[in-house]
């Protein structure tokens, strides 16, 4: 599980997307905890559907918890609810992905 802290914007997505691909890269599901995230940009989510097709090229899983109401408000407008896996706890999303301890 990767916890994320502040702002997912561009400054910080280029690293963020670096160290969940190697994650899954290495035959392993990713759990994105969003708990500590106030807010995401444009490229923040694109490095979220940069990842997302990276664990479908992986045939493994990436999971979004913890969203606070305004970056899942964000995930609705864009629709985008639809594509990822989004949990209310990381507990719940650990537990759904087989294999994730957190």
């Amino acid at each position: 599980m990767l916890e994320l802290e502040g702002r997912l914007v561009g400054e910080n997505a280029a690293s963020v997307k670096e160290e969940a691909r190697t994650i899954l890269k290495g035959g392993r599901d990713v759990v994105l905890d969003f708990s500590s995230v106030a807010f995401a940009d444009s490229e923040g989510l694109s490095a979220l559907v940069a990842l997302y097709k990276t664990a479908a090229e992986e045939s493994r899983r990436l999971a979004l918890c913890s969203l606070r109401v305004n970056l899942r408000s964000l995930l609705e407008l864009t629709r985008l609810h639809r594509v990822f896996e989004v949990y209310d706890d990381a507990e719940t999303a650990c537990a759904v992905l087989e294999g994730q301890t957190c």
